[in-house]
């Protein structure tokens, strides 16, 4: 009797866990703020008293962020994993850290030519369909 009862004990708890390890959730691409966290293959720092870097893509085409040093804003064009950011612009303050990401983030954005999100993470690649930026939904209070 013993022996039968460890053994349902472990198959439940087997199955237990095989269900606590599957994430099927997925972010949706609009209105969710996507944190930078790495840009061209290299980790996102995030220099002290500064924003870090994200954006927000609405449902009125606009994107909304910031690159660390400067607010970003512009429109978007969405059609299927095709996504191509528009007339951004930036404001442009005097960083003392963080210039040179800032730029990069500047530059890569409109290089996007496709999306993709896999959970909570978005990748976003140009057209030769490597990656150019990997972001993470983060929850807002």
């Amino acid at each position: 009797m013993n022996t039968r009862f460890l053994l349902y004990i472990t198959i439940g708890l087997m199955s237990l866990t095989g269900c606590a390890h599957k994430n099927t959730s997925t972010a949706e691409l609009l209105n969710t703020y996507w944190k930078l966290v790495e840009i061209k293959g290299t980790a996102v720092a995030v220099s002290d008293n500064q924003r870090e870097p994200h954006m927000v893509l609405n449902a009125e085409q606009r994107v909304a962020g910031s690159d660390g040093c400067n607010r970003l804003m512009g429109g978007y064009q969405l059609s299927g994993d095709s996504l191509q950011f528009t007339q951004m612009a930036s404001t442009r303050m005097a960083c003392l850290q963080g210039a040179s990401q800032a730029d990069l983030i500047g530059v890569t954005l409109p290089q996007t030519a496709r999306y993709a999100i896999q959970g909570e993470q978005l990748e976003l690649r140009d057209a030769s369909g490597a990656v150019i930026a990997r972001f993470k939904a983060v929850a807002l209070p």
